[in-house]
């Protein structure tokens, strides 16, 4: 089921990166303060986000290799789960 990634559109990527690093900045800017009064230090929120991202960013090249199209054979029976739950 795993393939190698073909054709990664490197705009989108960048553009996406861009994106985090934006995010990930105004992530400790506005709770920097904040941080730093309630648990002692104002890189708390920063360390959280930097771990989440570090995940999505590992989840995204596993999503690459993945071939969705054997997934099709799933789609009802993850549909009818997810309904149920």
């Amino acid at each position: 089921m795993m393939n190698r990634p073909r054709d990664v559109d490197k705009l989108l990527i960048i553009v996406v990166g861009l994106l985090l690093l934006i995010g990930t900045v105004v992530v400790y800017s506005a709770s920097a303060m904040f941080a730093d009064s309630r648990y002692g230090s104002d890189t708390f929120f920063f360390q959280r986000q930097l771990i989440w991202l570090g995940l999505s960013v590992a989840a995204l090249f596993i999503a690459m290799r993945v071939n969705y199209r054997a997934l099709c054979k799933l789609a009802w029976p993850l549909l009818i789960i997810s309904m149920i739950l």
